[in-house]
């Protein structure tokens, strides 16, 4: 698999932002409902509409061979601004943020347990695992928004996976791209109590690919996680997934996220037992229904325990129009070799 993926459009490399005025940036879009239109300009998550067949899947990224694109530098948070972040976000602010790309058409159908998907499983409610939680985070326009993340095990205990389009995003033009500022992980949240703390952000990586061009394909990126105020590790607090790329479909998966409160009265996070299934080339998906705004960046958990609360990550919600069209069929970008390669970036520069 990592062979044919040599002839894909871009390398894949870690991006670094240099250190300047959190409210300056923007994160882009998962096509879901909520309130902004979305930065992609792809349909809105739950919008019912027909999935397209496979022949009509986006070009894949092994479909043109370029040149390689130079390693750019990483974008660094500096303390100050990690500290301003802490600050900022309130409990009040976390219970107003909204999903990436807030403003997409929203469905009208209620709860998360009210609707199943085609192949008859809903996600339900719960109280969450330590090792995924809410990354909230700021945009461009100074508005404050959500997704998901979760806590992959690394040499240096800190890093954290999520969706590329949680992270950097295109104007609606698509002539210019904003990361995001304000980056905070609150593992575990629920209903604005933060169990296990809020921890800042060091450094983002997304890949190449995406900031050139917004490759579906690569849509999966990495935060490097300051220590707390005792001294201490994210994955040492909370635990972390194991990150396994190339791994056969299909496969029976827990996907755990926290979909906006507009479709969860719980305010708590959701999980669902699945079947993730190859859709395209370069895509795989899974059939549940539940997944609303703000479920981005949601980990596929193959093997998981429950009793550990730990899983092997073989894909996040994102991709395919920004993670699907519905909330019943949620995709990924296809873990190989390209996130391998950012992970191995992001643990090497810390």
């Amino acid at each position: 698999m990592g062979c044919t993926r040599a002839l894909r459009a871009g390398l894949t490399m870690g991006i670094v932002l240099g250190a300047v005025p959190p409210i300056l940036y923007a994160a882009p879009a998962r096509g879901t409902p909520v309130r902004e239109v979305p930065i992609q300009k792809a349909p809105a998550r739950d919008v019912p509409v027909r999935e397209a067949p496979a022949r009509e899947a986006p070009a894949r990224k092994g479909a043109v061979r370029e040149a390689a694109v130079p390693e750019a530098p990483v974008r660094e948070v500096s303390a100050i601004e990690a500290l301003a972040t802490e600050l900022y976000w309130t409990p009040a602010r976390m219970a107003a943020a909204t999903p990436a790309g807030d403003g997409t058409a929203a469905s009208p159908r209620g709860h998360v347990a009210g609707h199943a998907s085609a192949a008859g499983r809903v996600a339900h409610a719960f109280h969450g695992v330590p090792s995924v939680g809410v990354l909230f985070f700021t945009s461009r326009r100074a508005r404050d928004h959500f997704c998901t993340a979760s806590v992959v095990r690394s040499a240096r205990h800190n890093l954290l996976l999520t969706a590329a389009h949680c992270l950097y995003a295109y104007d609606h033009d698509r002539r210019r791209a904003h990361y995001a500022s304000h980056l905070a992980f609150v593992p575990r949240y629920e209903r604005t109590r933060a169990p296990y703390g809020v921890w800042t952000a060091k450094h983002l990586y997304v890949p190449a690919g995406w900031v050139r061009r917004g490759d579906v394909d690569q849509d999966f990126g990495f935060v490097t996680l300051r220590r707390d105020r005792a001294g201490r590790d994210i994955a040492d607090v909370t635990g972390s997934n194991r990150l396994v790329p190339n791994v056969r479909l299909p496969a029976a998966i827990r996907v755990i996220g926290y979909p906006t409160v507009r479709y969860s009265a719980a305010d708590r996070p959701i999980y669902c037992d699945t079947v993730a299934r190859r859709r395209f080339r370069w895509q795989n998906t899974f059939a549940c229904g539940g997944f609303y705004g703000g479920t981005s960046g949601s980990p596929w958990l193959w093997r998981y325990d429950p009793d550990r609360r730990q899983g092997q990550v073989i894909g996040i919600v994102g991709g395919y129009h920004a993670g699907g069209r519905r909330h019943d069929r949620s995709y990924s970008a296809l873990f190989d070799d390209d996130v391998a390669a950012l992970r191995a970036r992001a643990e090497k520069l810390g």
